[in-house]
Order: structure tokens, then C-alpha cells, then sequence
């Protein structure tokens, strides 16, 4: 083998080893911070919340919640090719329904609620491919789901006044790991696109209260739970520079982020059909918001 072969073969080993290296700053320096502070605007597909004083009679009805939104901030640290990261989620969906009428003609008042907080300890590398960057993450999540259902029930013309307060609590840690990717289209654009899966241990409640014309019941119920879920992003980024030695961007995309069985989704208050104790079973329900999100991010 000739030197030019040599030098060639020698080359090509060097151009792989690089495209599979951790990714270093490009500005020369070891320590690098970013962060991050994006707003979605959500569709939530939360449904089947048993809701009501009797079940299956008269106003019993399903809660479920429609239209939201959400925020979500994160800040780290580059430290050659590690990653250290803190984020935290806050998603707040509702919906307002005033038309359900008994058959005797009353209106019954509803309002549904759910909220969702999730906060992110993060660490990973960051590994250039070439054509993309690639980094892949593991860490610690920390989150809590409720869904509530409030009730006003003003029936027999006005002259008695009921109202429910059906709340599910749900709140568990446990390991979460994922991966993010960087592919530059040309131009200042890009593509950005994340997955994350976790399994969370924690604990899971039903507190209702029932009262009408001063009389009333009320139920509690509390379980340990293990959960499972994910979430991910899809979107477009607009890279630009603020400063020498600090760089913008704007992302627009769309956002998922699921639960499963992440809310108890039981009746609890009275039915004639059981006796003690009063409720009855219901399926737990998923927790799922879908919409999309505009991100500010820096890096300096």
C-alpha cells in the first residue's frame, strides 16, 4: 500500500471518528447556558369523568375537558459535550358547560378543570453527526394531575340549591429518558424534534362532597399508583444572533404530551343500587393534550 493510500485511509478514519464525536461549542468555550420559555395552545382529550349524585339518573352526566393551555420554561448548562438541565411544565385545560337540563326543566351549571404540572431534572451529551445533532437524555420527573368538577344544581323552581365538588388528585415521580435532534435546513431555519418516556410511583385520590340545602355526604379515597406516559415536540426553528457571543431562536410547532390512567375517573357520591359504601367502580382515565407551541430559546 502506497503513502497516498495511507494518507487517504487515514483521512476517512478521521472524518467517521469525528462525525460520531460529542458535539463541542462552537465558539471555542467549555462551559455554554441556554434556555428556553415557550406557550402552547392546547386540545384536550380528557373525557368519561363520572359526574353526578346518582349514578345513571338524572343529572348524572360525563365531565371532560376541551381547549387549553400550557407553558413551559427550561434552563442548563453545556459543559463540553454534558448537559445539565432543570424545566418544568404547567398545562391548564376546562371546559364550560351551562345547557344540561333535568327532565323536570331545571339547568344544571358545570365547569370542569384540569391542570397538569410536571418538573424535569435532566442530563445528557450531545453528539454531532455530521448532518444533525443528536442528544440523547435521562433524568428525574416530578408531576401532579387533578381534575375537577364543579356543580351547581338549582332545581324545583329555584327553591333548592345542590352543588357537587368531584376533585381527582394524582402526583408521582419516577426515571424519564429521551432524546432531542438538531437538523439545519440552511438559512437560519431548522428542524427540532424531542421524545421522552417515563414510569412514575406515587399516590392517587378521589375527594367528592355532596351538599343540598345544607345536608350532605362526602368520599375520599387514596391509592398508590404507578403511571406511565410521554411527551414530544415537532417544529420549525429560526436561528439568529442577539450578540457575538449569544444566539436566539424562535420555534413553531405542535406538542403531545400523554398520561396513561392518570386520573380516577370513578362515581362516589350515592347510588340507591349499592349499599355501603356508596360508589360505584368507574375506569381510570388518560391524561392527553395536543397542540401547538411557540418557543423563545437563547444560548450564551
Amino acid at each position: 500500500m502506497n503513502t497516498t493510500r495511507l494518507r487517504l485511509l487515514a483521512g476517512a478514519c478521521a472524518a467517521g471518528l469525528a462525525t460520531a464525536a460529542p458535539a463541542q461549542a462552537d465558539n471555542g468555550r467549555n462551559v455554554e447556558y441556554f434556555g428556553s420559555v415557550e406557550g402552547s395552545f392546547l386540545f384536550s382529550e380528557i373525557s368519561d369523568f363520572a359526574s353526578g349524585y346518582q349514578y345513571g339518573t338524572d343529572p348524572f352526566r360525563q365531565g371532560e375537558t376541551d381547549l387549553g393551555w400550557g407553558v413551559r420554561a427550561e434552563a442548563g448548562m453545556r459543559v463540553g459535550a454534558w448537559v445539565f438541565s432543570i424545566g418544568g411544565t404547567w398545562q391548564h385545560a376546562q371546559r364550560d358547560d351551562k345547557s344540561v337540563q333535568s327532565g323536570t326543566g331545571d339547568t344544571y351549571f358545570y365547569d370542569d378543570t384540569s391542570r397538569y404540572l410536571a418538573v424535569d431534572f435532566m442530563v445528557g451529551q450531545e453528539f454531532g453527526l455530521g448532518w444533525a445533532t443528536l442528544r440523547p437524555m435521562a433524568g428525574l420527573r416530578i408531576a401532579s394531575i387533578e381534575f375537577q368538577t364543579t356543580t351547581d344544581n338549582p332545581y324545583n323552581n329555584g327553591n333548592s340549591f345542590c352543588y357537587y365538588n368531584q376533585k381527582s388528585e394524582t402526583w408521582a415521580f419516577g426515571p424519564r429518558i429521551g432524546a432531542s435532534a438538531n437538523v439545519p435546513l440552511g438559512g437560519g431555519f431548522s428542524i427540532d424534534a424531542s421524545a421522552y418516556g417515563f414510569v412514575l410511583f406515587g399516590n392517587q385520590a378521589r375527594n367528592d362532597a355532596y351538599n343540598c340545602n345544607g345536608t350532605g355526604t362526602t368520599y375520599a379515597d387514596d391509592n398508590g399508583k404507578t403511571l406511565w406516559g410521554g411527551d414530544g415536540e415537532l417544529g420549525v426553528t429560526y436561528g439568529f444572533d442577539l450578540t457575538n457571543l449569544t444566539r436566539g431562536a424562535i420555534t413553531v410547532g405542535y406538542r403531545v404530551d400523554y398520561v396513561h390512567d392518570a386520573i380516577q375517573g370513578e362515581q362516589t357520591l350515592y347510588d340507591a343500587n349499592l349499599a355501603n359504601p356508596p360508589f360505584r367502580d368507574g375506569e381510570p382515565e388518560d391524561y392527553l393534550t395536543h397542540g401547538v407551541f411557540v418557543k423563545f430559546s437563547v444560548d450564551f
